[in-house]
């Protein structure tokens, strides 16, 4: 299964790419994960500096895992949720692991979409 994980920088993020990591060992599959932020004017840097912290937790959550799975991460400059969905169709993505805050992609997608908040994870955990 080809997984895409959105991170947006949320308090959200941390459990979508939880998620899609476990998601990927359990069907062996591959993940790639999104980060993605709205263009702000003359906030390039801050955008910059957002991605890089996203990219290493990304590397921490894989790492402590120690799950060998492939992963692969991606900066995207977005204005709306087509460009995850184009992205998605075009790198042939089985299912999108998103926030909340992507919740429209649900009804979008030509394939499987899992919207997941940290308020699930700790629920399933319960």
């Amino acid at each position: 299964m080809n997984i895409l994980v959105v991170s947006d920088g949320s308090s959200d993020s941390q459990s979508v790419l939880t998620y899609g990591i476990g998601r990927a060992l359990e069907t062996r599959g591959k993940l790639t994960v999104v980060h993605v932020y709205q263009r702000w004017k003359g906030r390039c840097e801050l955008a910059l500096q957002d991605s890089l912290r996203c990219f290493d937790l990304v590397r921490a959550s894989v790492n402590d895992h120690d799950c060998g799975i492939p992963v692969s991460a991606t900066f995207m400059t977005i204005t709306d949720h087509c460009d995850i969905l184009t992205y998605a169709a075009n790198a042939q993505i089985d299912l999108i692991v998103a926030p909340p805050a992507f919740e429209d992609l649900f009804n979008s997608a030509r394939c499987l979409v899992d919207i997941v908040s940290a308020n699930d994870l700790q629920t399933a955990v319960q």
